[in-house]
């Protein structure tokens, strides 16, 4: 029953953001009792922090099998990218204000995701794509893994794309467009053009 409720919750979160589901919303959906629910989180709060945990324990098992499956540094990526494509496809922005405004320690947590397991699966993606050949000599892996992950969270702000006009595939795609492009050499843009031209085909880039 815990793994079910934690399931549902965090469809429910993904789908309409944090603050707009209730304890009442998530009993009913589940249909059980909020007696039952309180059985297993004593509030809110620790159902959402034990959500995010969850879900980001879930995605680093999902980095870690496409990473050691998959040598090539542009397959990496783009196989990364079609998973995180797939997962914002329904998601709402508001969620991550939701996190940083009343769920501080869910919050942290997704910070630790980032900072953590993100920025060194980037910057080991970067150097293998260097020793590869695929990405350039160049550039400063250090300061390139970093513009990615202020880049990559930059996705999800409403004020420069606003959901009723950009849905946040559209903008992701974008921008995987954008760092492929800028860090790879000849060889790179040609085999990702002659081998990933169908990455996120049911979206949109105009």
């Amino acid at each position: 029953m815990r793994e079910k409720i934690l399931h549902s919750s965090l469809l429910m979160f993904m789908k309409f953001g944090i603050r707009s589901v209730s304890m009442d919303d998530l009993s009913e959906q589940l249909g059980i009792s909020k007696k039952t629910l309180y059985q297993y989180f004593s509030d809110k709060n620790s159902l959402v922090l034990e959500a995010t945990r969850t879900y980001f324990d879930n995605e680093r098992c999902i980095g870690l099998e496409i990473v050691n499956t998959n040598p090539n540094p542009i397959d990496q990526l783009l196989l990364l990218y079609n998973h995180i494509l797939k997962q914002v496809a329904g998601f709402n922005p508001n969620l991550i204000y939701d996190l940083l405004k009343y769920h501080i320690a869910a919050w942290d947590e997704l910070k630790g995701y980032r900072d953590h397991f993100i920025r060194e699966n980037t910057f080991q993606n970067l150097q293998n794509g260097i020793d590869q050949g695929y990405y350039r000599q160049d550039i400063h892996i250090e300061i390139v893994t970093g513009l990615y992950l202020n880049l990559a969270l930059g996705v999800i702000n409403q004020d420069t794309f606003p959901i009723e006009k950009y849905s946040l595939s559209q903008v992701y795609l974008q921008l995987i467009e954008l760092y492929l492009r800028g860090i790879c050499t000849p060889k790179g843009v040609k085999y990702f053009e002659q081998n990933h031209r169908l990455l996120g085909k049911n979206e949109t880039t105009n």
